[in-house]
């Protein structure tokens, strides 16, 4: 229990209220019914990418699905001891192989490697300066890919992947710049509570840069400030 514990870190999941998924729902869609066969059939080798800029929702995209398929999703540890150090990309690597050891074959559950791109730029650095290690190797890599038991949902801002690496992966999903009408109601989402005008709502919806996250950052300190009323907008923008 103390191993499953150091290595697997259960997710809570749902649904983000203050989130807009509608333009994704194509991928929600497609993403949603391979996980479901896959565990299902027990199927090996199932791994998803989802790519794009940070803040823009990929971990709250997958926790949805973990929550809508009723599945249990853990997150491979970031600490490689009780301490709380940072776990080396070798550490995370050796908890992704030993999680699918450590969950049983009956559990309906999935995998999250958030911030995947650490080890696939180590990977890529490390070629670039000799002879690799065999843990990291890209030979290594795409069978542990080729391998995985438990359906694993990689996270990363960017897919600058080995073309060998990506295609192992089921489905890649990029999160591009939301339609506005979809910034706009994302935006609603956020102020909701506080009394912010229509037009600033349409001027942060119109900024095609301002991620949901940054969005969420900017509530919390124009609620935990307590401003007046009449400077909620000016301090919110």
């Amino acid at each position: 229990q103390t191993v499953r514990n150091r290595v697997l870190a259960p997710m809570p999941t749902g649904r983000n209220t203050s989130l807009v998924f509608t333009h994704l729902k194509t991928q929600q869609r497609d993403i949603a019914a391979l996980l479901q066969g896959a565990i299902t059939a027990g199927e090996a080798g199932v791994n998803i990418l989802l790519y794009g800029a940070p803040g823009t929702g990929k971990t709250e995209f997958a926790k949805m699905f973990a929550s809508e398929l009723s599945v249990n999703c853990y997150e491979v540890g970031f600490t490689s001891d009780e301490n709380g150090l940072e776990a080396s990309r070798d550490d995370r690597l050796s908890y992704l192989k030993l999680a699918n050891r450590l969950i049983k074959p009956e559990e309906r559950a999935v995998i999250l490697l958030d911030e995947a791109e650490d080890i696939f730029d180590s990977l890529s650095s490390e070629s670039l300066r000799g002879p690799v290690r065999r843990r990291g190797s890209k030979a290594w890599m795409n069978a542990l890919l080729e391998s995985m038991r438990i359906p694993t949902i990689w996270i990363t801002n960017d897919i600058e992947f080995d073309a060998a690496h990506l295609r192992r992966f089921a489905y890649v999903a990029e999160f591009e710049i939301p339609p506005l009408s979809v910034r706009r109601q994302m935006v609603s989402n956020h102020t909701a509570g506080l009394t912010v005008t229509e037009d600033t709502i349409s001027c942060l919806a119109r900024n095609d840069a301002l991620t949901p996250a940054m969005l969420g950052a900017a509530c919390r300190f124009v609620r935990l400030a307590k401003f007046p009323d009449e400077d909620v907008d000016q301090a919110l923008v």
